[in-house]
């Protein structure tokens, strides 16, 4: 399968009222030789009440693509729930050492977080706070589709938030 992909962004009703940059981040990118190529997508979006949120976006799209092109190149199928979990808190520990380093807290880059993966025969979806992913022609798909727990509903939670604070997540498989 050929995929094509685009990207766009614009600055949201938050930024402008605080007078804030936009603070959109993504990686995307199309891995594999012809018959078994996969789409990587992930999209983050910096928190408007958020001072350093465009740069916690930013590190969450660089941790989270890097990871997955690593992934791709050591296995043929699309990553498991336990793998994007380990990006997630990969992600979630360079948040807490920029924080650090400026001394500010992990919530001052708190972003939210949209991730797609797709393969001729399977779609993984992820997503932290709030976000969606809308796919056309899943008519196409021949497989089984996967989705992360995700934290549904909840625009205060972002990767900066502890793990444990998860009640109420739902998985489908």
């Amino acid at each position: 399968m050929d995929w094509c992909y685009a990207a766009a962004s614009v600055v949201g009703l938050s930024h402008i009222r605080a007078g804030t940059r936009l603070q959109d981040a993504r990686h995307c990118f199309v891995f594999g030789e012809k018959g078994d190529r996969r789409l990587f997508a992930v999209i983050a979006d910096g928190a408007g009440s958020a001072e350093f949120g465009g740069q916690g976006g930013s590190i969450i799209c660089r941790t989270v693509g890097s990871e997955a092109r690593s992934a791709f190149h050591d296995a043929g199928s699309l990553p498991d729930n336990g793998a994007i979990w380990s990006w997630l808190d990969i992600a979630r520990d360079r948040i807490q050492l920029a924080a650090s380093r400026r001394e500010r807290t992990p919530r001052d880059f708190a972003a939210t977080l949209v991730l797609v993966m797709a393969s001729r025969d399977e779609v993984v979806t992820a997503h932290v706070g709030d976000g969606a992913i809308v796919a056309r022609d899943i008519s196409t798909l021949r497989s089984t589709r996967r989705r992360l727990e995700t934290w549904h509903g909840r625009d205060d939670v972002t990767l900066a938030d502890e793990r444990a604070s998860q009640r109420g997540t739902q998985t489908s498989t």
